[in-house]
């Protein structure tokens, strides 16, 4: 019964010298060009001009589930649309605006916090022009390298007004 249905969805072209109804089949080999599977059955190559962030967004359904029954889906959903969306200008910003150069960081020595951050007043040019913003920064490596994230994301922030 399986090898039958396996012919039909085969159409009957790679095992040839099997019948439905007998009991052995007869083993057949197949060569290095042979296929076991018709033309209709191959799989749809991707295309490469589909950014793969477009092709995340086209897989993730925009309002997830509206009218579920389980208690904070709902509010899940909504939470996680509005992020995309406060987040999406990030990826319309133009290739060229995002080249960032650090000119001074002037430290306030005196406002250190308990993770070892310092309030700073950064001077940098961001997309060509030149900008002054505000932030938290550390002196040692360690605390430099956990406050940089905040410091380009407060530097694409002057790109979005």
């Amino acid at each position: 019964m399986f090898l039958g249905q396996l012919q039909k969805e085969l159409h009957q072209d790679v095992f040839p010298d099997v019948e439905p109804g007998r009991g052995a089949p007869m083993v057949q080999t197949l060569g290095l060009n042979d296929s076991l599977v018709s033309e209709t059955h191959r799989r749809e190559k991707r295309g490469l001009d589909m950014d793969p962030m477009e092709e995340k967004e086209n897989q993730l359904p925009s309002a997830l589930v509206v009218d579920s029954s389980c208690l904070g889906v709902n509010e899940s959903a909504q939470r996680l649309n509005s992020v995309r969306e406060s987040y999406r200008w990030i990826l319309q910003v133009p290739q060229q605006d995002l080249t960032m150069n650090f000119q001074k960081i002037l430290v306030d020595l005196a406002s250190k916090n308990a993770k070892g951050l310092y309030r700073a007043h950064i001077q940098a040019i961001v997309g060509q022009k030149a900008t002054r913003f505000s932030g938290l920064v550390g002196l040692e490596q360690d605390s430099l390298y956990r406050s940089m994230p905040e410091i380009i994301a407060l530097a694409l922030g002057t790109l979005k007004v």
